[in-house]
């Protein structure tokens, strides 16, 4: 993948233009291994059990040809960033639920769940780059350097939910759950000497580590009449975070209690739900040393940040029409924050650009996720399907540059929009148009950015061909068009891909 920008900061008469020409090859192989039982032992009693393992590796080859130029002072700086990658993913997962109704007493109803998941992330970065610097003073950065990144993780949950009828339309609703978590994130980074990456730069290496206990407990009253549920209540979260810094004698305490209220209104299959919570900054934002894997843009830590508050709405709706098999969804969520967790970001005269997470108020964001599918059968073995679906999402987040406050807006109205229609000719043959359309706008009050916009589309078609009996013939031809992309050689593409699938199956269907 090539790609080629330009950036253009202007102040009055002073003009900064940065331009990249980047060139980057992906490989990724994953293995992914899993099984799932659904138990119904009796009338009352739903058993659910999965777990999964998934390995996956992903290997990246960059290169950045980089330059920076100021109308009145003339070129900046320019140079080569070269990185290669690999990253390594070890998951497993584990979830049991059980849910029991009473015979006795209608309305009653116990549930369990537990789960458990294991990560171990590791990241490995080789870094050669040449960077001659022209302002405020000329200066050559050379860096040759491995960035080691190892993240283990462990995270396990259980809970209980109870629902208790007090009357024929009045319940009882409690609920209890517990959350643990130990995350570790070494990082070693490693100056070339020879042929070999072995010294280890102490100012740009750490070891975090992160103990935490969550422990919620909720309550409240269900109000029902007829298809309506109206469910006011409390929960109280007590959350206890220990982190460890290798830069730091004492350990960062994380330590909160809270009483937030939460509400639930239910009417047939539309669910509305109103929460509020303290989120507590995550830990990439805390660890210390520098990320200078890019000589360009520097990123830092801060162990100062405050939890934030959060107050959410989200809307939930998911019908199903079996007599013309029409499915309707839909989802949205609506959020304001205070203390979110913003980037302060400075940028000397050489264009050098730091980045420092920072805590600030007024962050909002609404969201909503729309779909429309039908599958329509003939009498002749024939099927037409088709669906319709659109995301949108609009954000809205304060913005620091240079130590001046501005407000950042990214609308993405109409941001993507999908449709497909199907047809099926008695499941021997298959052809599936489909059509996609992204849109993405961004806008700051700071005069020093211009307003950035760009969309993407693509047209595709898909034929399945199954009338060899096992085998099954797959191709599928797609365009995308992409004007994020400052060279118009690079906005359009053309992606065919073909398969031959067998299958041992004695079902008369493969699928």
């Amino acid at each position: 993948m090539e790609s080629n920008t330009t950036t253009r900061i202007s102040n009055g008469d002073t003009i900064i233009t940065n331009r990249s020409l980047y060139d980057a090859k992906v490989k990724g192989l994953t293995h992914t291994i899993g099984a799932g039982i659904n138990l119904k032992p009796d009338t009352v009693t739903t058993i659910n059990a999965t777990a999964n393992y998934i390995l996956a590796t992903e290997r990246t080859n960059s290169i950045n040809n980089q330059s920076g130029e100021n109308n009145l002072l003339g070129l900046l700086n320019e140079g080569v960033v070269g990185i290669n990658g690999k990253t390594g993913n070890n998951i497993l997962r584990q979830n049991f639920s059980i849910t029991r109704l009473s015979k006795k007493k209608a309305g009653r109803r116990i549930s369990l769940a537990q789960g458990l998941t294991w990560n171990s992330r590791s990241v490995d970065n080789y870094t050669d780059a040449e960077i001659n610097y022209r302002q405020p003073r000329q200066y050559d950065s050379l860096i040759n350097q491995l960035r080691q990144e190892r993240v283990p993780t462990w995270f396990a949950y259980a809970g209980l939910n109870y629902r208790e009828p007090l009357s024929k339309k009045l319940f009882l609703r409690a609920g209890a759950r517990y959350e643990y978590e130990n995350l570790k994130n070494d990082i070693a980074t490693l100056d070339k000497q020879g042929a070999v990456y072995n010294t280890r730069n102490n100012e740009l290496s750490s070891d975090f580590s992160r103990n935490s206990n969550r422990y919620f407990l909720s309550t409240g009253l269900e109000l029902k009449l007829k298809d309506l549920a109206i469910t006011p209540g409390v929960r109280y979260q007590y959350q206890h975070f220990d982190n460890k810094l290798s830069f730091m004698a004492n350990p960062v305490v994380q330590r909160l209690n809270n009483i937030l209220p939460q509400l639930e209104i239910t009417y047939r299959k539309l669910t509305v739900n109103y929460n509020r919570d303290i989120v507590l900054p995550d830990y990439t934002y805390m660890i210390p040393v520098r990320n200078n894997t890019n000589p360009y843009l520097v990123n830092l830590g801060n162990t100062d940040l405050l939890p934030a508050v959060m107050d959410r709405i989200s809307v939930n709706l998911n019908t199903f029409n079996p007599k013309n098999n029409l499915n309707v969804w839909s989802w949205g969520e609506a959020w304001i924050a205070e203390n979110d967790v913003v980037q302060s970001i400075t940028m000397d005269a050489s264009g050098l650009q730091t980045i420092k997470p920072i805590n600030a108020n007024g962050s909002k964001r609404v969201a909503a996720n729309f779909g429309l599918n039908q599958d329509i059968k003939y009498k002749n073995s024939f099927t037409l399907s088709w669906n319709w679906g659109t995301w949108t999402e609009y954000r809205e987040n304060p913005f620091y540059f240079n130590n001046q406050e501005s407000r950042q807006q990214r609308a993405c109205l109409l941001s993507n929009i999908w449709s497909s229609i199907g047809f099926n000719w008695d499941d021997k043959l298959e052809v599936i148009p489909a059509y996609s359309f992204s849109y993405m706008n961004v806008k700051n009050t700071n005069p020093l950015f211009t307003t950035q916009s760009s969309f993407d589309q693509t047209i595709g078609i898909e034929t399945v061909m199954r009338y060899i009996k096992h085998v099954i013939f797959d191709s599928e031809l797609r365009y995308l068009n992409n004007n994020a992309f400052a060279n118009p050689e690079y906005r359009r593409m053309f992606m065919w891909n073909a398969g031959v699938n067998f299958t041992f199956s004695k079902m008369k269907e493969p699928y």
